[in-house]
């Protein structure tokens, strides 16, 4: 390195600016693609895409274009659906991930695409814009001192060209990205349940956040770690491997907790979830994904007390936690049963449904 700095101290100044000229805009050139820099009139109309080879992304040159999209697990999916991203120099249509081969454990498509729909495509109707780029030299010898140049400022131009005839293809080719286009044109009936509209959230691995051998304990980054819920989908890419995650919501047993007065002896005495005591009760109950209902209890009772209870066959509880209280119809109303819920929550292959509140 001293060597070559020797030689550059001995270079004439004219001939040491034409060198660095020459190697600025080399370097330029590696930097943006030596087509786009070389050849004026570079076509980057599909840019976008990632199909045509350019230096430059669309909405940084034509910036009057107007693009917006909804992503993937969004919509029913999400707590807080904000609306369609708009797409600008800090942001793009989304390309991956893309497996539309993924099928459900009964084979059915459940194929996975990165955005659910394009909400707006307004290309700029410009047919080119011109793109200069400056760059300011500043050179010094071995010791630190600077060498003066007679002119020190570079100024590249350039003229970035598209066509402007026909947009029809690029937005037929952006919709091939999309859940709600149906691009394997698969017929609704034969889709796994909920697809192609209204999918479970969908975790997979080398996706937001999520390792490559990892196994999902939250919704990832794109949704701030929110928690799992019932129904959602975890996909491998590299193992081929679809799970669903089960929360076990229907209460198992339940234990008497206050015996109530003036009970009778009766089967399929409907039970109502009673909201956890305390300050900011409606957080309590927003925090739950459905409000538990359902659950039908048998009792006994003695002398107006409830002495045993259990779950009614007929009962088809649902939303329930482990720990919840649960009020019985009847009697005095002041009985109380707990619901006991022992199977933890965990990734099955089986189908699970997510819940619709």
């Amino acid at each position: 390195m001293k060597e070559l700095l020797k030689k550059l101290a001995s270079i004439p100044n004219d001939k040491l600016l034409h060198f660095f000229y020459g190697s600025l805009i080399a370097f330029v050139c590696l930097l943006f693609g030596l087509n786009t820099l070389i050849t004026s009139g570079q076509q980057i109309t599909d840019s976008f895409l990632q199909e045509t080879i350019s230096g430059y992304t669309y909405l940084d040159v034509f910036d009057r274009a107007e693009f917006e999209y909804i992503p993937r697990n969004v919509g029913s999916n999400s707590d807080e659906y904000l609306g369609p991203i708009e797409v600008g120099r800090d942001d793009n249509f989304r390309f991956t991930p893309l497996f539309d081969d993924v099928t459900d454990p009964e084979g059915r498509p459940a194929p996975i695409y990165p955005m659910d729909m394009v909400t707006k495509f307004l290309p700029d109707d410009r047919e080119s814009v011109n793109v200069t780029y400056t760059a300011v030299l500043k050179v010094s010898d071995l010791e630190g001192v600077p060498i003066p140049l007679e002119n020190g400022v570079v100024t590249i131009n350039q003229t970035c060209t598209q066509q402007v005839d026909d947009y029809s293809k690029q937005l037929e080719r952006l919709l091939e990205y999309c859940n709600y286009n149906n691009t394997l044109d698969i017929d609704l009936d034969e889709y796994s349940p909920t697809y192609p509209y209204d999918y479970p959230y969908t975790n997979i691995n080398g996706f937001e956040g999520l390792g490559i051998d990892q196994t999902p304990s939250t919704r990832g980054e794109d949704m701030d770690f929110a928690p799992l819920k019932r129904g959602d989908v975890w996909y491998n890419p590299q193992t081929k491997e679809r799970f669903y995650y089960s929360i076990s919501d229907g209460p198992e047993s339940i234990d008497i907790i206050n015996p109530g007065e003036l009970y009778r002896t009766h089967k399929e005495v409907a039970c109502v979830w009673k909201v956890p005591e305390g300050r900011c009760q409606d957080i309590k109950i927003k925090e739950r994904e459905r409000i538990p209902y359902g659950l039908l209890a048998d009792i006994i009772a003695v002398d107006g007390k409830i002495t045993q209870v259990s779950i009614s066959p007929s009962s088809l509880p649902s939303g329930f936690q482990d720990g919840d209280i649960v009020s019985v119809v009847g009697g005095d109303g002041s009985a109380t049963l707990k619901v006991n819920i022992d199977t933890p929550a965990g990734w099955t292959t089986d189908y699970i449904e997510k819940y619709y509140v």
